[in-house]
């Protein structure tokens, strides 16, 4: 075949792309048309914008579909090629948030500034149309939602590799607010810095949690250098942009952000380091779907004390799968304790555990129910 005919050829093809992109752009449009109906709806029986229970059934019925039913041809013969999953969910994430930005002009609080893992968090599970509102640190995210100055709040919660953010739950017992969604990111941490050479850092900043993810690394490769813990990775960006020898530990998008070098990439010290992040709001959620529940108590100060709440779940066959405590605030070697287990704990079936639970317990909180994450 010639160029000629190729180029010709080429621009076939593209035509019948410019076709196809007309189509999609319509049947967008008249999604974007029902979605405004829908949130009409929603608003007449004083519902919420954001069902995270309905957008999962939503993604898991649109991969399943692609995966299981999308024919081969088209009515006309032209030929369909199944986009891969994480594609297919990665597009309908964005017209999602597009969905939702056309009901209601939705603002979420997250811990900022922009180039957080918290910012990045939020902008993959929630999409890029929503309002986001950076804080400066997680007392005001906390504030923001309790005050309702923001519709939600995006939390980081616990640390495959290094734990419970103890800030966050300490916030949990100090804020009326509850858990609607919670997710998984993964955390790859870059070394960047004004500098060029690795032995020219003397510094390292970063919030404590990645410093902590990436201990082992920054030990061995950056020796002498003082680890230094700030508010947020993007605070740090800036110490690493204005400071001679410092560096910055955080995602590889601050290089581009604030115009620095990527020294190193993937330093975290465990494979598959992943932050499991908690989307919270003023009200209660509704989902009586959900199959996780998250609580907090307290418990007498005795020997059996915690052993009677764990045995109320024992007893009903229900899985807790985390178990934490923290200090009570004016109550010396008194504790509260944080607790996820694997049931809808308003739902009426476990209304007897929670009888129980209030009975026994000095204090009961239900922080959340909702839908468990599943890694994809």
């Amino acid at each position: 075949m010639s160029d000629e005919n190729k180029i010709f050829r080429l621009d076939i093809l593209r035509t019948k792309i410019d076709a196809v992109d007309e189509r999609i752009i319509a049947l967008l449009g008249e999604r974007a048309a029902l979605s405004v109906k829908v949130g009409e709806a929603k608003k007449e029986f004083s519902l919420p914008v954001f069902r995270p229970e309905r957008e999962s059934a939503l993604l898991e019925r649109i991969t399943e579909f692609n995966a299981r039913s999308l024919p081969k041809h088209t009515p006309s013969g032209v030929e369909i090629t199944p986009l891969p999953k994480e594609h297919l969910i990665s597009i309908y994430k964005e017209i999602l948030s597009s969905s939702r930005a056309l009901q209601e002009d939705l603002s979420i609080a997250y811990l900022g500034p922009e180039g957080t893992f918290s910012h990045i968090a939020a902008l993959d599970y929630l999409g890029e149309s929503l309002n986001y509102i950076s804080r400066v640190n997680l007392t005001e995210v906390f504030e923001a939602v309790e005050r309702e100055i923001c519709h939600y709040g995006v939390v980081p919660f616990e640390n495959s590799a290094y734990g419970t953010v103890i800030q966050s739950l300490d916030m949990f017992l100090r804020h009326n607010v509850h858990i609607h969604a919670e997710w998984e990111n993964r955390i790859t941490l870059s070394l960047m810095s004004k500098e060029a050479e690795l032995y020219d850092i003397k510094a390292v900043y970063s919030h404590r949690q990645p410093l902590g993810q990436a201990a082992k690394w920054l030990t061995e490769n950056t020796p002498g250098a003082k680890q230094i813990s700030l508010e947020s990775t993007s605070q740090a960006a800036v110490k690493a942009l204005n400071e001679a020898g410092a560096a910055v530990v955080g995602h590889y998008s601050l290089a581009s952000r604030y115009n620095l070098n990527v020294l190193a990439r993937d330093i975290e010290d465990v494979a598959d380091n992943r932050t499991r992040f908690f989307l919270v709001s003023a009200k209660p959620p509704i989902d009586m779907g959900a199959d996780k529940s998250s609580l907090v108590f307290a418990v007498s100060n005795k020997p059996g004390g915690l052993k009677g709440v764990i045995e109320i779940f024992y007893e009903k066959g229900v899985n807790i799968s985390k178990l934490e405590s923290r200090p009570m605030q004016g109550g010396a070697w008194n504790y509260i304790f944080f607790m996820d287990v694997e049931c809808c704990i308003l739902d009426k079936e476990f209304t007897g555990i929670l009888k129980l639970l209030s009975d026994y317990c000095l204090m009961l909180r239900v922080l959340g129910v909702y839908r468990s994450y599943k890694k994809e």
